[in-house]
């Protein structure tokens, strides 16, 4: 179980204070977990990885057929499409999250 490094002067008057929930996930436990958008966006990755290098295979074969060329170019595409949605759904969800460095709600400066 991860620790803040704040957490060792707080006597149990403050969790209280603070809304404590010894059930629910504080601040860094929560990044720890492998949730929805994060399972998206590396099979975004993933499947991005896999059209770029068959693109790559496929396109030093493509001298010999002319069709090889367009399904290259389509792997190329998709490799290309996935890649920015996956960065986008990382982005847009890593940055929902109360990742701050500066808490200034709960006085706690790094």
């Amino acid at each position: 179980m991860c620790v803040y490094k704040f957490d060792y002067w707080l006597d149990d008057e403050d969790w209280y204070e603070h809304g404590y929930d010894e059930n629910r996930l504080q601040d860094d436990a929560y990044q720890h977990l492998f949730i929805g958008w994060k399972i998206a966006a590396l099979t975004a990755f993933g499947v991005s990885l896999v059209s770029s290098l068959s693109s790559l295979i496929i396109g030093t074969c493509a001298f010999c057929h002319r069709i090889l060329v367009c399904v290259s170019a389509v792997l190329s595409s998709i490799a290309a499409l996935t890649c920015l949605g996956g960065t986008a759904v990382y982005y847009m969800f890593a940055n929902y999250q109360d990742n701050n460095i500066i808490k200034e709600e709960e006085h706690i400066y790094e």
